[in-house]
């Protein structure tokens, strides 16, 4: 599969998203990085609480730490009274919201990292999932919250929701990686494919941004149940169940990988 050199995580949606509160409050400073220009000492202040909360509440989410979260907890561990926590967020959901889009933001970067290292002598697709599945090991807490959950209250994908420009550039990479190789003859799609499916505008744009001419949306179908696959064996591993049936885990997932690649067309892995 050919090397490809993807969009910045974030992309101008995901950017347009960061502009905005995370919070949900008036105060559009906690959405900026602390580096920003024309933010005061105290904006800076701000924000560096900001972040100690939402590293607090990733490690109570941790399974180690029971997985549950509750502002009184986070506030104890950061040192303040629970009633502050709300001048930093609005609610429980609220901060789970915003260390879930964190979590995206995260798991984004982690997949761009590992394309942007591909060489040409490597196979970016095998790379890719090795990338997705140590990113899912090393940060349990999260993968739990955006993937066990499906978010803090189950709505990431909702139109309406903040979230939703995270969700959908986490998944650009992997797509943009697969459409790619279509074009260039690396991924042969079976013919024969099933009827036609609706697909969401956001990603039939990622499709066209890599091939102009389009993708046939039940290809990107076939595409999204291949990286289910690949997702279900990572669940199953990091929830003990991969364990009690393979006993080398990073081998077995190897070769589910390359055979799920090459069943939907992938000839160079």
């Amino acid at each position: 599969m050919s090397r490809l050199r993807l969009m910045t995580p974030g992309g101008d949606r995901a950017q347009a998203a960061a502009e905005t509160d995370e919070t949900g409050s008036s105060d559009r400073s906690l959405a900026l990085p602390k580096d920003a220009p024309g933010l005061t000492r105290r904006d800076r202040a701000r924000i560096a609480t900001s972040d100690e909360i939402k590293t607090v509440a990733r490690s109570l989410l941790a399974p180690q730490q029971g997985g549950d979260l509750s502002l009184r907890a986070v506030a104890r561990e950061v040192g303040m009274t629970p009633s502050a926590i709300y001048r930093y967020f609005e609610s429980r959901q609220d901060l789970m919201e915003a260390v879930g889009r964190d979590a995206y933001d995260s798991v984004a970067s982690a997949l761009q990292r590992a394309m942007d290292d591909v060489t040409e002598e490597e196979k970016g697709g095998v790379r890719l999932a090795h990338a997705y599945r140590d990113w899912c090991i090393e940060h349990p807490a999260e993968f739990a919250l955006i993937f066990r959950y499906g978010g803090a209250d189950g709505g990431d994908a909702r139109e309406d929701s903040p979230t939703r420009p995270h969700v959908l550039n986490f998944y650009r990479v992997p797509l943009e990686l697969m459409v790619a190789g279509i074009r260039d003859g690396s991924v042969v799609a079976p013919m024969g494919l099933a009827q036609p499916v609706d697909i969401q505008p956001e990603m039939l744009a990622i499709a066209q941004s890599v091939a102009a001419e389009g993708v046939r949306p039940e290809v990107i179908a076939l595409l999204a149940g291949a990286w289910a696959s690949i997702h279900g064996f990572i669940c199953l591993e990091i929830f003990g169940h991969m364990g009690l049936i393979v006993t080398d885990l990073r081998e077995s997932f190897d070769r589910h990988v390359r055979f799920t690649l090459a069943s939907i067309g992938v000839r160079d892995l």
